[in-house]
């Protein structure tokens, strides 16, 4: 099993290094700069696509209304800047999280957005944001039951508690990327290199492990 779970880390590892190269990066880069807001709109739209979460975001609460597609989400978290979250404990920023949610929520219905809110947060901000998913809940045997969907204290806190645990692992398959540089969309070893010792992409590959393991 073990050396199953070490296998399965490899391949995360690689996998999301080319969802990076791919995909994440241009979305980050187009919230993070001070880019046209048509610029951030396509990112979003194209993150909610490419994440799965837009039917949790009808268009019926923005298009429907003659308002530009995830123009409420971006008015929301535009402003915010890292120093909403840096500096807190575990569970301040989790909460700091649910409460954008909640913003969030209020201009699509009041609909259950969490997932939403933590994928576009993490693609502005990556650390110290938690990516929720319920394979991903799964995988930490937490609670499914849609009365517990908001407990994102202890989704955080478990998976931040399990990260720990198989950080060493994640960490030395990260550290081979460069051998397999080769197989990347993009195969700049320097660049590789440099991503792979990051925290954020360690958190990453992570998550695409539970995300694996709870499907």
């Amino acid at each position: 099993m073990k050396t199953f779970e070490y296998c399965s880390l490899h391949y995360c590892s690689l996998h999301y290094l080319n969802m990076w190269l791919d995909n994440d990066s241009y979305y980050h880069q187009a919230l993070c700069k001070n880019n046209a807001e048509q610029e951030k709109l396509t990112a979003l739209k194209n993150a909610g696509n490419s994440y799965k979460v837009a039917r949790t975001l009808p268009t019926k609460y923005d298009e429907g209304i003659n308002i530009l597609r995830y123009k409420p989400i971006l008015d929301i978290i535009n402003p915010l800047t890292i120093k909403n979250f840096e500096n807190k404990d575990n569970s301040e920023v989790a909460n700091t999280v649910i409460e954008i949610e909640r913003q969030l929520s209020e201009k699509y219905g009041n609909r259950n957005v969490l997932s939403a809110t933590t994928k576009f947060l993490w693609i502005k901000f990556r650390k110290p944001i938690i990516i929720y998913d319920s394979r991903a809940r799964k995988a930490l045997s937490l609670n499914t039951l849609d009365n517990d969907y908001y407990n994102y204290n202890d989704y955080y806190e478990k998976w931040k508690n399990e990260f720990e645990i198989n950080k060493e692992s994640i960490v030395e398959v990260c550290s081979k990327l460069t051998d397999v540089a080769m197989y990347a969309t993009k195969p700049d070893k320097n660049y590789i290199e440099k991503i792979s010792k990051e925290e954020w992409f360690y958190e990453r590959v992570f998550d695409i492990y539970l995300w694996n393991k709870g499907g």
